[in-house]
């Protein structure tokens, strides 16, 4: 685009001025000349995300396995009706179900050892699955011998869970199901064992998840 501007001189200047003009625009035999080569944009170079910090990887770690532990406790809860068999024909059925799925030891390996029995006697099953409404991994401690601990947060939602008998019909539940569940539990990581493990969990009901 060029801009003009008002001309002093007679008219026929004024002509001879915008025909020298549109020869330059033109080219000098008067052929129209290719635009100007526009400058080249380089894409951005691709690099590969930060590593995490070993904290972050192993809050990281620690929220996967809650994720796990709930998942493993929803399917049990909905198909118990298939561990029956299990149940009558040995004792332990359930400690390889919470030290492997649940990936659980100590004092929280032996709170879900009793909460599967009683939930197997009971005779219902869940309809539904838990929703993890918050989960905060709030300290971790390293250590350079390849163990380490660390404590967290939970809330879950479990407003959307129904209760069935065996054989499909709404059960009749001794007492009302809670609705939100707070967790405060202890995780730790051990030499010669593969992943974190839940030690410790204890569990109170709340009126929401904030």
């Amino acid at each position: 685009m060029f801009t003009t501007r008002r001309a002093t001189a007679p008219a026929v200047a004024a002509a001879v001025a915008v025909a020298v003009l549109l020869t330059a625009a033109c080219g000098g035999d008067g052929d129209p000349q290719p635009p100007p080569p526009t400058a080249s944009t380089t894409e951005p170079a691709l690099t590969a995300p930060p590593a995490l910090t070993p904290e972050e990887q192993a809050a990281a770690d620690i929220e996967a396995t809650f994720e796990q532990l709930i998942a493993a406790w929803d399917d049990f809860k909905a198909s118990a009706s298939d561990y029956g068999d299990d149940a009558a024909a040995d004792p332990a059925w359930n400690f390889a179900l919470v030290e492997l799925k649940m990936r659980m030891l100590d004092d929280a390996q032996i709170a879900f050892l009793n909460s599967t029995n009683a939930f197997l006697s009971s005779e219902i099953e869940q309809v539904g699955q838990t929703v993890v409404a918050a989960l905060d991994v709030r300290s971790i401690e390293l250590s350079d011998g390849g163990s380490a601990s660390a404590q967290g947060y939970a809330c879950l939602d479990l407003s959307g869970l129904t209760f069935v008998n065996y054989s499909g019909a709404s059960a009749d539940l001794p007492t009302e199901p809670s609705a939100y569940q707070e967790w405060t539990f202890v995780s730790r990581l051990l030499p010669g064992r593969d992943g974190w493990f839940m030690t410790m969990i204890d569990i109170e009901v709340t009126e929401a998840c904030q």
